[in-house]
């Protein structure tokens, strides 16, 4: 079984142009290290990208957000650089919040076990997508991961993570996910608890984050399980 990670319009004009904000500057990093996680375990890769052309402000959309954005040949369509990866990638391009494209895409979730998604901007494209998948793929859990996101407003990211966490998305940060992912792999060998509690001493006895000391213990183990 395979697991897939789908990134929502990273694509520059909602990050430094014309519709971007400090909230997915912020972001970009996050995605950056959600790349890195995805690669590491062979994730399959699926860009959406925003793309308009010059009938864009006939549009509902362009009548109702008269602001140019992701205009085809245009650098702001460029996918950002935090979400570029070396792995073989598709790229479905849209017009729309939501596209119907994924029914042309069926094969993708063929023999797919997870679907994990990240992107801009929350409360519109991220849960547009988010539904159109819900509905297509019932049976397979969609994790949404909250920090790779970013909303047209903070309010509306939380507002939007909240609606999509009501429909059965799975909410978690990064780190939430990479956590749950440890204590699955020791929880087999009788020492999930274990390391949470190792975990919860020292980042109280040397006042640091508690996922940096969870994650230095959980290396430890692995490592040493490794070398026996």
């Amino acid at each position: 079984m395979k697991k897939l990670l789908i990134i929502i319009d990273a694509q520059n004009d909602f990050v430094t142009g014309t519709l971007g904000s400090k909230e997915a500057e912020a972001t970009a990093p996050v995605i950056a290290k959600v790349m890195e996680y995805a690669e590491d375990r062979g994730f399959m890769f699926v860009h959406t990208v925003d793309t308009h052309d010059n009938s864009y402000f006939d549009t509902q959309e362009g009548k109702n957000l008269p602001v140019a954005h992701c205009m085809w040949d245009s650098s702001g369509k460029a996918i950002i650089k935090e979400a570029r990866t070396d792995m073989k990638s598709r790229i479905i391009e849209k017009s729309t919040f939501g596209t119907l494209s994924w029914l042309n895409n069926s094969d993708l979730f063929h023999d797919v076990s997870d679907i994990y998604m990240c992107g801009f901007c929350t409360d519109i494209c991220v849960i547009a997508n988010f539904q159109i998948l819900k509905a297509m793929c019932p049976e397979i859990p969609i994790t949404i991961i909250s920090d790779a996101c970013a909303g047209s407003t903070p309010e509306l990211h939380e507002a939007a993570l909240k609606v999509m966490k009501a429909c059965q998305a799975r909410v978690k940060t990064l780190e939430e996910i990479k956590l749950e992912e440890q204590e699955f792999f020791v929880a087999g060998r009788g020492c999930g608890k274990t390391i949470t509690s190792m975990a919860q001493v020292v980042s109280k006895a040397f006042d640091i984050p508690f996922e940096d000391a969870y994650e230095t213990i959980w290396n430890a183990f692995y490592n040493s399980k490794e070398e026996t």
